[in-house]
């Protein structure tokens, strides 16, 4: 009698652990497109630590070292590269790398107009006089391969290069994991299974499959700390790839919950039907 009942149950739990699988999958693939293949989750993470911000002070640092080298006071340089242009031109470098189109600064005469304008200001406070018009554009030229050397840093682009390189295998697996899922579902839905209530409790093993492979492992790389110990010199960028990946592994998180939160319905739904089978029959 068992025997028989393990044998007749055989199509629904292959079926069940099949489309848990494919769920996790098409899941995956998803939260890949919508993070790592995204340029605007780049860009609200950058957003979110104040990566222009940082990048304006260690920029405006840079060039104060510059000006030491010229005898130009640090203060007078403090401020030479407004936090907007920074943004603005992050924003722009981080669009082109996921469109693979060439990155070149924008709004660089702003620059080198204020540039011009601080350098005479202070040649007549000090009464000092410019060295040159040479010796000024070689400034305006060192200063802006700086704000290159920050706003756009080659890794980025390298990244963005291997990820785009998958972009359009990642939607053409997208298709047909999500065809293949509903094929399956519906054969699930077309099984021959008495009470409704077991189409329910099946479906809500199918989520919570789905839903805790999604969550224990980056639950674990991200309470784990391992996120933290991202080598990188610069502050600011630390700061920003350190919530970059925090932020990927919540993703999963996130929907690895959210599917469990569906199965726990999906569950309560088939039991309240099973009770109501009971009493029907009692």
């Amino acid at each position: 009698m068992r025997n028989t009942k393990i044998f007749r149950d055989l199509p629904q739990i292959f079926l069940s652990f099949i489309c848990s699988l494919v769920l996790f999958f098409f899941l995956v693939i998803v939260s890949l497109k919508m993070t790592l293949a995204n340029e605007k989750f780049m860009i609200a993470e950058s957003q979110k630590v104040s990566y222009a911000k940082g990048l304006q002070t260690e920029i405006n640092q840079q060039i104060q070292d510059i000006g030491r080298g010229s005898n130009i006071p640090p203060e007078k340089l403090k401020a030479v590269i407004p936090l907007k242009f920074v943004q603005k031109n992050v924003e722009f470098y981080m669009t082109s790398i996921y469109e693979e189109v060439p990155f070149k600064l924008i709004e660089t005469s702003f620059i080198t107009q204020t540039l011009h304008l601080t350098l005479e200001k202070y040649a007549q406070e000090s009464g000092l006089p410019i060295a040159n018009e040479a010796s000024e554009k070689a400034f305006e030229v060192a200063v802006l391969d700086v704000v290159q050397q920050y706003v756009a840093p080659p890794y980025l682009l390298t990244y963005a290069q291997k990820v785009m390189r998958y972009q359009s295998t990642l939607t053409l697996i997208t298709i047909i994991v999500g065809v293949f899922l509903l094929l399956v579902t519906i054969m699930l839905m077309t099984l021959r299974v008495v009470a409704r209530h077991i189409r329910f409790r099946i479906f809500a093993y199918v989520f919570s499959g789905s839903g805790l492979m999604l969550l224990v492992f980056p639950a674990y790389l991200y309470f784990s700390g391992k996120v933290q110990r991202i080598g990188l010199s610069s502050k600011i960028m630390y700061q920003f790839f350190k919530q970059y990946i925090s932020d990927f592994l919540l993703n999963f998180i996130y929907i690895g919950g959210l599917c469990l939160l569906v199965s726990v319905f999906l569950w309560l739904v088939s039991e309240n039907l099973r009770r109501r089978v009971v009493r029907t029959r009692g």
